[in-house]
């Protein structure tokens, strides 16, 4: 497995439609969330000098930004290298819309 560099959060997709089904890794209409699977410890250095902390955690769902990651394959899985200012929610279940 990987280990993630300053500001970047290791991430295995998951397919899920608005009705919270899994969904076939090819659906394009699926919502970008995945599990976080590790999270550097150290923050992301924005432009400005300033740290960017993650308020995620390991095994928390996000949803994260369309095109804003990088693909890693490791023994058949997809996981997604994503800088955290590109997670942009953590996923509550149970939560009352």
């Amino acid at each position: 497995m990987l280990i993630p560099l300053d500001g970047i959060a290791i991430i295995h997709e998951l397919n899920i439609d608005d009705s919270g089904i899994f969904l076939a890794a090819t659906d394009k209409s699926s919502n970008l969330v995945g599990e976080i699977v590790a999270i550097s410890d150290k923050p992301q250095i924005g432009q400005a000098g300033y740290e960017r902390h993650c308020s995620a955690k390991i095994g928390d769902r996000v949803v994260y930004q369309k095109y804003a990651d990088q693909d890693y394959r490791e023994d058949g899985q997809l996981y997604k290298l994503v800088k955290f200012e590109h997670i942009l929610a953590i996923v509550q279940s149970g939560a009352k819309k």
